[in-house]
């Protein structure tokens, strides 16, 4: 597991002052609303909203404002470069943000049982096992435990550009989320993560990256918008993505408590 140096060497930066893991969940949420949509006062020219107000509820939990505005632009410059270097045209990916993660849960803070998402080699070979060659346009495809969301990139990317498919992803643990859906806005993926149990079917927030009110952005989704996409508990067969139905008639299993769910 090799990270971005520079990358690395920003967060660590970032969060010195409080900890490796605080100081990447609190950069992690900021970047997120660096993607989200805002909304502007026509009078006074500020952003208002839900986004701005989660950026400065971050903002307050540092003590020195000149920490941020000295170490926050160097790491937003060094995230576009780590992605630059590994996204590219002929369907390169790669996953900056996870690797970081899975180096200073697994490596440094002891008092963390660790975090090992799947090696990037591993996620070609099931991607390409699981299309098998066989192009089919505006697929939906899940992942109950997406983790950085490498799994659904990696099968995104055996597929030929215009594909159109919408990519489900969930996981328990909200970095997790957020790092999936900065690597969803990175490569270009359209789809829906939740932060939710596909076992017990509980969804806690989540985001939706790409819709046609805003184009490419991250757009932030409640509990309730959420819990449609984890189990598929409601109308049998469909479910509402960016305000159209999808027919998910193929779909095997009925999303009840309990019941197995399959990847892809």
């Amino acid at each position: 597991m090799i990270g971005d140096k520079e990358l690395t060497k920003a967060f660590d930066n970032f969060s010195r002052p409080y900890g490796a893991i605080q100081g990447f969940s609190d950069a992690l949420e900021m970047l997120v609303c660096e993607f989200c949509p805002h909304d502007v006062n026509q009078e006074t020219n500020q952003l208002i909203g839900r986004y701005k107000e989660t950026y400065l509820e971050v903002v307050r939990r540092f003590k020195n404002d000149d920490h941020i505005r000295k170490y926050y632009p160097p790491l937003c410059k060094a995230l576009l470069d780590a992605y630059n270097k590994v996204v590219t045209p002929e369907g390169g990916w790669g996953d900056p943000l996870g690797d970081y993660f899975q180096e200073i849960a697994s490596d440094r803070d002891k008092s963390w049982r660790g975090q090992f998402f799947t090696p990037v080699p591993l996620c070609d070979m099931m991607a390409k096992m699981v299309s098998n060659g066989n192009y089919i346009p505006n697929q939906e495809i899940s992942d109950p435990a997406c983790g950085s969301g490498r799994t659904l990139i990696a099968y995104d990317r055996t597929c030929p550009p215009g594909s159109m498919n919408v990519y489900v992803g969930v996981d328990t643990d909200p970095r997790c989320i957020r790092i999936a859906a900065i690597n969803f806005f990175f490569h270009g993926i359209r789809g829906i993560l939740a932060c939710g149990n596909s076992l017990s079917l509980e969804a806690r927030f989540g985001y939706r990256v790409w819709s046609p009110e805003i184009g490419w952005g991250i757009e932030h989704l409640d509990a309730a918008a959420c819990q449609q996409y984890i189990g598929i508990p409601y109308e049998p067969g469909t479910l509402k993505l960016d305000k159209s139905e999808i027919d998910l008639s193929d779909v095997k299993g009925s999303g009840d408590p309990g019941e197995q769910l399959q990847l892809f």
